[in-house]
């Protein structure tokens, strides 16, 4: 635990715009993401709660619940977690594309209880009441079409790279660990002591 505090305290006191030294922000943003992601749960359950055979707080909730699942994009800067947890990372990846999409129908979707007049057949009973399971449902349908006809999830989302510098040096050659299909980047260390040792995945 000592390591990890003082991993945090020397990102947190070197942030630095100038040099590029920014992992202590991204730690900030990290930890504000994750207390945003809980306070949007709560009120997803509240809002079902309060009346869960309506179609509009279903909807809703399942909106929060996606806003909140796509605000911890940067979740694996909480922690200085190891090359070990890059399945994890990637398949938490492919989530955050679910609901990525998700949102983008959602958003399209609120003319069901916000009506528009070119959108008016949206606002049909058999629509609005079924959106909260037919959305989750196309969007899990076309990240799995992504993944089958792309060959995988590297080729559809990308690859991941841990990269590991142990120390402040040009000859410093940083130590990469990819996950099976990535290809290989030119990664560099920087060369400011305060700043190292440090990983970062890219």
């Amino acid at each position: 635990m000592g390591d990890v505090s003082s991993y945090y305290v020397r990102m947190l006191t070197n942030i630095d715009l100038y040099k590029g030294q920014t992992i202590g922000i991204s730690i900030i943003f990290a930890w504000l993401a994750l207390f945003t992601m809980i306070y949007l749960f709560v009120l997803a359950i509240l809002i079902i709660r309060a009346r869960p055979s309506a179609a509009v707080n279903r909807f809703m909730s399942i909106m929060l619940i996606t806003e909140g699942f796509k605000v911890m994009t940067s979740w694996n800067m909480l922690y200085p977690f190891g090359p070990g947890i890059m399945p994890l990372v990637q398949y938490i990846r492919l989530i955050w594309y679910f609901f990525s999409i998700l949102s983008l129908m959602l958003y399209l979707s609120t003319s069901s209880f916000y009506p528009v007049r070119f959108l008016r057949f949206m606002n049909r009973d058999v629509i609005r009441n079924n959106l909260y399971w037919s959305l989750p449902f196309f969007s899990a349908l076309i990240v799995t079409w992504l993944i089958v006809n792309t060959g995988g999830i590297v080729e559809a989302f990308g690859g991941l790279v841990f990269v590991s510098c142990t120390e402040a040096s040009a000859n410093c050659v940083p130590e990469l660990s990819l996950y099976p299909g990535t290809k290989e980047i030119i990664a560099s260390c920087g060369l400011y002591s305060e700043y190292h040792p440090y990983q970062f995945y890219s």
